[in-house]
């Protein structure tokens, strides 16, 4: 379990560089991603498996409320993109794609912070040897 979250937490990372390095092509992907049948479904079957491994392994990480927070969050989060709705998050994309770069790079950004923070709280289920 908490391979896996070693895996998203990098895989965080490096979307979040590309967000940083590449946003037009970040936002390029996430367009791509979510104008598939699936893409909604993808995007909030990531975030409750995420925030639930998250809470699951949170007594054994270095940050265990911190981690509990984010698991929260995630959920949460998951259960707006529910909510909200493919239309709504397809306006909301269209949007920002209109405004300029840097505020697709800020975000990027704190993901980047977020990844190296869980990866750091997450490190006794980095195997060493």
């Amino acid at each position: 379990m908490g391979l896996v979250l070693v895996i998203l937490s990098f895989a965080l990372i490096v979307l979040s560089l590309g967000g940083v390095f590449l946003p037009s092509r970040l936002m390029a992907l996430v367009d791509k991603l979510a104008s598939r049948k699936l893409g909604l479904w993808g995007a909030v079957s990531v975030r409750i498996v995420f925030g639930v491994l998250l809470w699951l392994s949170s007594q054994e990480s270095n940050a265990p409320e911190v981690l509990k927070v984010f698991s929260v969050l995630l959920v949460f989060s998951a259960v707006a993109h529910f909510v909200v709705g493919r239309e709504r998050l397809r306006k909301l994309r269209q949007i920002l794609a209109a405004w300029p770069l840097w505020v697709i790079r800020v975000p990027c950004l704190l993901g980047i912070i977020m990844g190296v923070y869980l990866l750091w709280a997450l490190s006794p289920f980095i195997p060493l040897a």
